[in-house]
């Protein structure tokens, strides 16, 4: 197996020479970094609550992926008590408890397209009912 070239740019940004393609593949500090500079560029904070949300994130994501390549290797379905038995890989489950934490902790970040349309300042869309006197229809 290679081991990953993970290169930043001076924003924090990957690199556009790095051979990485998708966040689950990093180090836990690879995306401890990644994310920090992320928040910083967006939103301007790095306070130590932040770090510690962060840090989860990361163990979250590598759990993640472990239980995906388990999945990956192994199957769905897998059999059990020698061979007799057929039934869900039990990283199925686990693997949906960590999706759902990571989105949240995502969420909790800004990370998400809701999450971060929601912190933004948008002006109100028009009101073309009372703009055009009702609606067609």
């Amino acid at each position: 197996m290679n081991k990953l070239q993970i290169e930043f740019d001076k924003s924090g940004n990957l690199s556009k020479t790095s051979s990485i393609n998708h966040l689950s593949k990093l180090s836990r500090t690879e995306i401890f970094q990644y994310v920090s500079n992320y928040l910083y560029r967006e939103y301007g904070i790095t306070d130590a609550p932040l770090k510690h949300l962060i840090a989860i994130l990361a163990v979250e994501l590598e759990t993640y992926e472990l239980c995906r390549k388990e999945i990956e290797n192994n199957g769905a379905i897998i059999f059990y008590n020698r061979g007799k038995t057929q039934g869900a890989n039990p990283h199925l489950t686990t693997l949906q408890k960590f999706t759902k934490n990571i989105l949240r902790i995502m969420k909790d970040l800004g990370m998400t397209p809701k999450s971060r349309l929601s912190s933004k300042q948008y002006p109100k869309p028009l009101n073309h009912e009372k703009l055009y006197g009702g609606t067609n229809g």
